[in-house]
């Protein structure tokens, strides 16, 4: 053992009786100075670079999950969509949330409409309304892969 470099204690001594060893007095260890802790850092000295920054504005509707879109509601949300990606490429943003939010509530099912309405809150600096549209989008269909990509932005 001592060629592997163990470190093998003394043998205590014990009394001439065979007993235990005799007792000592008992040391006790002198209390190690404790590092100091660095003092926490007031709220102006908190670093916040990366934290998403609260969202402007009411949070928008998700429709109703337990609606059932008839064929004519489907139709007008394809209208509402069409309106809406026609605001989106003017660079009207507001007008697009408004037409996609009209075609949510008409066909609340459409992962594809959730994931869109997300691209144009993020155009609107509104990262956590996007991140909420994506996690609906997702929840709808796991599949989406434009929910996932504008969740990603949000997160940036």
């Amino acid at each position: 053992m001592l060629r592997l470099g163990a470190k093998i204690p003394p043998k205590k001594k014990t009394d001439a009786t065979g007993g235990s060893p005799p007792k000592a007095e008992a040391k006790e260890p002198e209390p190690e100075p404790m590092e100091e802790e660095p003092p926490i850092p007031f709220p102006s000295d908190i670093d916040n670079s990366g934290v998403i920054e609260e969202d402007s504005g009411e949070p928008l509707p998700m429709g109703d999950p337990n609606k059932e879109p008839s064929d004519e509601d489907i139709e007008k949300a394809n209208e509402e969509r069409d309106k809406a990606m026609s605001a989106f490429s003017e660079g009207n943003f507001e007008d697009a949330v408004k037409h996609f939010t009209d075609a949510i509530e008409l066909n609340p099912g459409s992962a594809i409409l959730h994931a869109k309405r997300a691209n144009v809150l993020l155009k609107l600096k509104r990262p956590r309304a996007a991140i909420a549209d994506c996690d609906k989008a997702i929840s709808i269909n796991p599949d989406s892969a434009q929910g996932y990509k504008f969740r990603g932005r949000a997160h940036r």
